[in-house]
This record gives structure tokens, sequence and C-alpha cells, in this order.
């Protein structure tokens, strides 16, 4: 929305404040995304970290002794393995518009991050985005509506 100046002084600070409201409006969505990445890359590593997951049981040779690990079933967000899926999750603030959560690309665990999401002919997908979403869901509206309540009423 575009205001243009009228050359009355009552309307001259008007204006500013409109262009002042738009500026901290833009603030505001930026840091509620931020604020959004935040608690959505918590919740992801929460996930990756719960236990027990109800998949199928591995004997792992660790060192000289052998450990048990229980893999994720089907729907669940994955289970820890290495760190690497859970050390690459991050997000990404485009300007005010977008925020991009899931594994960075680039990294190592990205191809393995891909494959868990979409899953693959013999394995059914683990999507861990679609689970942190659908936990987060509440909690970033409500985050985002403070956020910007915050900076409106300064």
């Amino acid at each position: 929305m575009t205001f243009q100046a009228i050359e009355a002084a009552g309307n001259k600070i008007v204006y500013m404040k409109l262009n002042d409201q738009e500026l901290l409006t833009v603030r505001a969505i930026r840091q509620g995304w931020f604020a959004a990445g935040d608690i959505m890359k918590k919740e992801a590593i929460k996930q990756i970290m719960h236990k027990p997951k109800s998949g199928r049981t591995y004997l792992i040779r660790r060192g000289r002794r052998m450990k048990r690990h229980t893999a994720s079933a089907a729907g669940e967000t994955a289970a820890n393995f290495s760190g690497a899926y859970k050390k690459s999750i991050g997000f990404k603030v485009n300007g005010w518009e977008e925020m991009e959560f899931g594994s960075e690309s680039g990294s190592a665990a990205d191809k393995y991050a891909d494959l868990l999401e979409t899953g693959t002919k013999n394995m059914a997908p683990r999507p861990m985005i679609t689970n942190v979403y659908n936990a987060t869901k509440g909690t970033v509206v409500s985050v985002f509506e403070q956020t910007i309540r915050g900076f409106i009423s300064k």
C-alpha cells in the first residue's frame, strides 16, 4: 500500500507514521520467522532424539562392544544414528516473505534427508518436516502474533 504526502503539516506527520509502521511490520515478520525457525529446529532435534522408536532393532558394533539401535518406523521422524542428520537441520529467512526449513543444502546429510522425507521403493517415508510442522503449528502462529503485536505497540 502506498501513500502520497500532502503538503499540509498534519498530513505529512501521518504519512511519516504510516511509513514507520510498514517498516516495523516488516521487522516484526522477520523476527517472527527467526523465532519460528528456532522453535521448529528445537522440535526437530527433540523428535530425532526421542526414544523409544518403534522400528526394527539392529545390533551395531561400537569399538569392541555391540550396541542395540532401534530404527524409526514408517511415519516417525528418523532415529539418531551418527548425528549428521540432526546437525544438518537448519533454517534460512529470505527477506520478510519466506523461511526455508529442513536439512541444509550442501551438507553431507542433505541427500539422506531427501530419501527420508520421500522414502524409496524399499522404505516408507520418515517425514521429519511434516511431523515438525504438525507439532509446532499452533506455537508458531502464536509467536508470530506476539511478535507483531510487540512491534506495533512500540
